[in-house]
């Protein structure tokens, strides 16, 4: 079958729906069950991130633009996988450097999603997520020989990978003799 010049990003696509979907499925059936009733906030930002790429690389696998569309959907999961970088990197960083929790914030580290909710508007609730994401302690699953960062840090360097391949996929140049 002769070339029809356009690169194939669906392999890629699809690659990238069930790396982030088998990520998702991970935290929220295995890891879940293995923290118990701790609240963890940076899996919750992570679960959410991981969630949102899993839309756009079905999107992008449904919709199937040219290059520049699919470039689109690549930059656009591309500021969503270093947004969970940047925020594992902060969370590292803040659990070694920053001062010591004082007692209120270590009582707003246990509080759930839905009670944070309940407090004031939408970009309150988003900043005192991020802030709570990244400077709350994670909770170590018994049974996990990684630790949930290092977890975290492994799936979003493959998706990065992944996403830095389909920005910079060429497309096949239709020559006569090529």
């Amino acid at each position: 079958m002769p070339s029809t010049g356009s690169p194939a990003y669906r392999p890629l696509n699809i690659l990238g729906f069930i790396c982030s979907g088998v990520g998702l499925v991970y935290a929220v059936s295995i890891l879940e069950p293995l923290l118990g009733n701790s609240n963890c906030l940076f899996c919750s930002l992570i679960r959410a991130l991981l969630l949102s790429l899993s839309l756009i690389y079905l999107l992008a696998l449904i919709h199937n633009p040219a290059s520049a569309g699919q470039r689109s959907y690549a930059l656009l999961g591309l500021l969503l996988i270093a947004t969970g970088l940047f925020t594992l990197g902060y969370q590292g960083w803040s659990q070694t450097n920053a001062p010591a929790l004082t007692d209120a914030e270590l009582l707003t580290c246990q509080m759930s999603l839905e009670q944070l909710n309940l407090q004031g508007t939408l970009t309150d609730k988003l900043g005192t997520w991020f802030t709570l994401a990244t400077r709350c302690p994670v909770p170590r699953p018994g049974s996990a020989a990684l630790s949930i960062n290092l977890q975290t840090l492994i799936l979003f360097t493959l998706l990065l990978l992944l996403n830095l391949r389909l920005i910079m996929i060429k497309p096949r140049r239709q020559g006569y003799f090529v």
